[in-house]
């Protein structure tokens, strides 16, 4: 919306605006995010969810990319802000339904009596003994970092060494048809193996993916293209098991602590990663600073060379550092099992008057 401000009404017009729509999307998103650990307590079933989660977001992320600029000036005619406007107002009652549909209608099988009011102070202290939990926290961190920075240089990259900053929409296109197809496969592979060796895998596609494109000696638009979907290939690997093996920590601190907390787990991770791509954006600005990148204007041999670097290794470091982390992650299917049979039989106890809880 074009409110006819200016200068710094304007911007804090945008900022208000901006805030409130992130606060309004986490209010959703949070929720949504943690009813994968209360349909089911299915370690497997859990990462069909993610795969399913992942292929339809990525699908609605391109249609939005494909359709937003051209939806723009033949709803404006000519009005490039009401073109905008009505353009977002057209997704947003067009995702209304669903989001109304997930919150009336889908169930949680969670029982009623698991459910727990606990403080931030309690959430703390329970997930401060929940290694899985941190586990999962510290390797998503690193990739966050690394992954964020990549993505923001790949646009300096195809502008300043490719001479085509209009290909790089390509490479986002890549990007998103690539984890689209890949997210299942992971799935079937992480059912004949397991979340932690599927994670791994994929950073290891991942950091490959970044060193290939950093010796590539054919510098072609083409080329490049089909290495960032090799490491495509394995974010997809890195996205389907965080968001399968976060629920899972759940059964691990509630075993643990006696305490159930599924929306703080999913809250504070929120929180954690929009942190780290904080972190990332600052810290590719900075380092963009320090190789002397000036905007706008033809680049020395060595910034592109620096800004190659950049965006292949720093990003291949943060990935090696979350692919160590991730191998000590404990949960496969079989140990979360047990973890839902303790709970199981526990909650059996709890729903007998006059029998108490087993302490393991």
């Amino acid at each position: 919306h074009a409110p006819g401000l200016q200068g710094t009404a304007l911007i804090a017009y945008a900022l208000a605006m901006q805030v409130l729509f992130r606060t309004a999307y986490t209010i959703a998103n949070i929720p949504y995010s943690a009813l994968a650990s209360s349909i089911t307590d299915s370690s497997l079933e859990r990462s069909a969810l993610s795969a399913w989660r992942i292929s339809l977001a990525t699908i609605g992320s391109a249609i939005v990319g494909y359709s937003t600029l051209k939806l723009v000036p033949l709803l404006g005619a000519g009005d490039e802000a009401r073109g905008f406007f009505l353009t977002a107002a057209i997704y947003g009652w067009l995702s209304l339904p669903f989001l109304l549909g997930v919150g009336c209608f889908v169930r949680e099988t969670r029982p009623p009596e698991v459910t727990a009011r606990v403080s931030l102070r309690e959430t703390f202290k329970v997930l401060r003994r929940n290694r899985p939990f941190l586990i999962v926290l510290a390797a998503t961190m690193c990739a966050t970092l690394g992954g964020v920075i990549s993505s923001k240089t790949l646009v300096y990259y195809f502008k300043y060494t490719l001479g085509n900053e209009a290909a790089v929409g390509l490479a986002f296109a890549a990007n998103s048809l690539t984890i689209l197809v890949s997210a299942p496969l992971w799935a079937l592979l992480t059912i004949r193996t397991s979340k932690r060796f599927v994670w791994r895998t994929g950073a290891l596609c991942s950091i490959t993916g970044s060193l290939l494109l950093f010796i590539n000696p054919f510098e072609t638009v083409w080329v490049v293209v089909a290495l960032v979907t090799v490491s495509a290939i394995g974010a997809a690997a890195g996205y389907l098991s965080f968001w399968s093996a976060l629920p899972d920590t759940v059964e691990y601190g509630e075993v643990r602590s006696r305490t159930r907390i599924e929306a703080p787990t999913f809250g504070i991770m929120s929180f954690a990663q929009k942190t780290a791509y904080g972190v990332a954006v600052a810290m590719a600005g900075l380092l963009l600073d320090m190789i002397g990148y000036q905007p706008n204007v033809e680049q020395t041999p060595a910034t592109t060379g620096y800004l190659k670097a950049i965006m292949t290794l720093v990003p291949a470091a943060f990935i090696a550092v979350a692919y160590i982390i991730i191998g000590t992650y404990p949960l496969d299917a079989k140990n979360h099992a047990r973890l839902v049979t303790i709970l199981r039989k526990r909650r059996g106890h709890i729903r007998q008057p006059g029998k108490r809880a087993p302490r393991s």
